[in-house]
């Protein structure tokens, strides 16, 4: 009898055991899934609030430290890379480039201590790299 018990333990409990453990690990891959696809939605779709916000923050910055008379300069590297942010047609390559930009950015602004400048890189930092996610899959 006790034979016959431990054949069926191990025929039918174990396989049930392992089918119901896989079915709760693809569950949670799948919540991890969604949970970025979360993050990605919540990016894009706050994507020209966070860069409106940056360029207002340094904007901000540079009317307070430069000379009122210099003559307006061509749009910048950044300038440009933030407007293909935000109409979507920015490349990985470019976003890269845009990231190395911000970096340098943020490690003047700590060492300057403008605090609302570096919450403003950050945050554009944060939706650069939900954005890149999404461009990497």
């Amino acid at each position: 009898m006790s034979q016959l018990t431990l054949e069926l333990f191990l025929s039918i409990f174990l396989p049930v055991t392992f089918f119901i453990a896989g079915l709760i690990l693809w569950y949670l891959r799948s919540i991890d899934k969604t949970m970025d696809r979360i993050g990605i939605i919540f990016g894009i779709a706050f994507k020209n609030d966070v860069i409106d916000f940056y360029q207002s923050k340094v904007r901000a910055e540079k009317e307070t430290t430069s000379n009122p008379h210099d003559p307006p300069n061509q749009p910048s590297e950044k300038d440009i890379l933030l407007g293909k942010l935000r109409d979507g047609s920015i490349t990985p390559g470019e976003a890269q480039r845009l990231h190395a930009i911000l970096e340098r950015e943020a490690a003047e602004a700590r060492a300057r201590g403008a605090l609302g400048a570096l919450l403003a890189i950050l945050g554009l930092l944060a939706l650069l790299a939900l954005i890149a996610g999404a461009l990497s899959d």
